[in-house]
């Protein structure tokens, strides 16, 4: 995996002071200094509607 792969997948780290945000319901926050980040919505795919591997 390359550096850019790593990155993507990293929590993101505050604008205004650098720490690591933590993750809240639909919200990125900063524990030092409060600052909040909306996360985008996201669209869940739809369920599995069809017959089981074993046939239920």
């Amino acid at each position: 995996m390359g550096d850019d792969e790593i990155a993507a997948g990293a929590q993101p780290r505050c604008p205004s002071c650098g720490v690591v945000m933590r993750d809240e319901p639909g919200a990125y926050v900063c524990p030092s200094c409060g600052e909040v980040e909306a996360m985008p919505a996201v669209e869940m795919p739809p369920g599995f509607d069809g017959p089981g591997i074993h046939g239920g």
